[in-house]
């Protein structure tokens, strides 16, 4: 069953389809019924949440989030960097600045779209 509901996820997700963990269980439910409804001593099989937690980790798969923010680089992106290093280095020139005060702020989240709430 589990086989068969691992090549009904592949093929949801290569078509492009959302599968929350709800979907998810109910098919594998579907699948086992389907598969074992003729077995005369059938154990019930009720896909707990520690089940689907499991399968998952045993598929090695994961939920993920579609976003709809997404946002292509400008084409002159490196130009525009390159602007922006080279404005500061004139700054930094012009007015004496201490450079040992400049520090790493390369992860530090900038947003360029902020999506609406």
């Amino acid at each position: 069953m589990e086989k068969k509901l691992l090549e009904w996820f592949d093929d949801a997700r290569r078509d492009n389809c959302c599968i929350d963990g709800k979907t998810l269980k109910v098919k594998a439910i579907n699948l086992y019924d389907e598969l074992y409804r003729n077995r005369p001593q059938k154990a019930a099989f009720q896909a707990s949440d520690g089940w689907h937690y499991y399968w998952l980790n045993r598929n090695n798969k994961t939920y993920r989030r579609i976003t709809t923010t997404g946002r292509e680089l400008p084409s002159n992106s490196c130009e525009i960097i390159n602007n922006f290093i080279q404005e500061n280095s004139n700054v930094f020139r012009t007015i004496n600045f201490d450079k040992s005060k400049i520090f790493n702020m390369d992860e530090t989240s900038i947003y360029l779209d902020c999506p609406p709430k």
